[in-house]
């Protein structure tokens, strides 16, 4: 496949593919696919294994996979692909992004029903686009009714 040629060159990912190659050996997995990007620069991709082990169909990179549970990491991906044009940065409000979450409300401590709230205020530990990163939790995080998590 034409696209997939690597254009950087200077790394060693001998280690990792020894790594994938043993995880194939053991007959934890039938195969193994990876590529790795430096910004936009291919800089490795390599295929172990097979795609149809019973049929004995070798791994390529143009071989289709079907993605679960992957949303945190195309999101991660994206965003850092923004951060490093500058689009942001890890400090910013997430309602400069989101307007909505900017006047978001908390239970006061001890309420007994959910209509006694009360404005969220920041705490001292304001980065909330970090925070996001970090914990499925993550809107609250930024508060000072912090939930655990």
């Amino acid at each position: 496949m034409e696209d997939m040629k690597v254009t950087a060159t200077g790394y060693d990912f001998g280690p990792a593919h020894a790594a994938m190659q043993r995880y194939v050996d053991g007959n934890l997995l039938s195969g193994f696919s990876s590529a790795v990007l430096v910004g936009r620069d291919l800089v490795d991709v390599k295929c172990i294994g097979r795609a149809d082990k019973e049929a004995q169909i070798p791994l390529r990179v143009d071989h289709i996979f079907r993605v679960f549970s992957n949303t945190k990491l195309i999101t991660s991906c994206a965003a850092l692909l923004l951060f490093e044009d500058g689009r942001f940065q890890l400090d910013d409000p997430i309602a400069q992004f989101i307007p909505q979450l900017a006047n978001r409300r908390v239970l006061r401590p001890g309420a007994t029903s959910l209509d006694q709230t009360e404005p969220a205020v920041a705490s001292k530990r304001r980065p909330l686009i970090t925070s996001t990163r970090r914990a499925k939790t993550s809107v609250a995080t930024e508060y000072s009714h912090d939930v655990p998590g």
